[in-house]
C-alpha cells in the first residue's frame, strides 16, 4: 500500500498519476461515489482510492466507525494507492459530525500509515517521502 496525504488542492493526484503511470480508469473517486445505492462503499477493483477522507465522512455520517472498517479491510487495501486530504490539522470544527469525521480520519490514516510500504506527503506539488520500507 502507498498512502499519499496532503492538504486540499496540493497536487496529490497529479503526482500519483505521473509517478505511477496511472490512467483515469485506475482511479476510484470516493468524493463522487455517493449515488445513494450502497453508500458508503469503495471500489476495491480500482488501483487508486482518491479522496479517501470522503469515504470516512460517509461512514461517519452513517454512524459507522471508519477506523474499525479500515482496520478490518487492510488485506483488501494492501495493493492500493490511497490519497487523502489531511483534514486533521487547524481549527477544531464546532459541528459534531465534522469533529467526529476529523477524529475518524486521523485514526484511519494512522492505521493506513502503519501498514503502508510508503507514506508520501505532497505540499505545493512537491512530494516528501516520510516513510519507506
Amino acid at each position: 500500500m502507498i498512502l499519499i496525504i496532503g492538504g486540499a488542492y496540493q497536487g496529490k493526484l497529479d503526482y500519483a498519476k505521473e509517478k505511477f503511470g496511472l490512467k483515469d480508469e485506475d482511479i476510484f473517486d470516493c468524493a463522487k461515489a455517493n449515488d445513494g445505492s450502497d453508500w458508503p462503499s469503495i471500489d476495491l477493483k480500482a488501483k487508486v482510492l482518491n479522496h479517501f477522507e470522503r469515504y470516512i465522512l460517509a461512514c461517519t455520517g452513517e454512524g459507522i466507525e471508519a477506523s474499525n472498517h479500515v482496520e478490518a479491510s487492510l488485506e483488501q487495501l494492501k495493493d492500493k494507492i490511497i490519497l487523502a486530504d489531511d483534514i486533521t490539522q487547524g481549527v477544531v470544527p464546532m459541528d459534531k459530525l465534522e469533529r467526529a469525521w476529523r477524529e475518524e480520519t486521523g485514526r484511519s490514516l494512522v492505521i493506513l500509515g502503519k501498514e503502508a510500504e510508503k507514506v508520501i506527503r505532497v505540499f505545493c506539488g512537491i512530494p516528501q517521502e516520510i516513510k519507506a520500507r
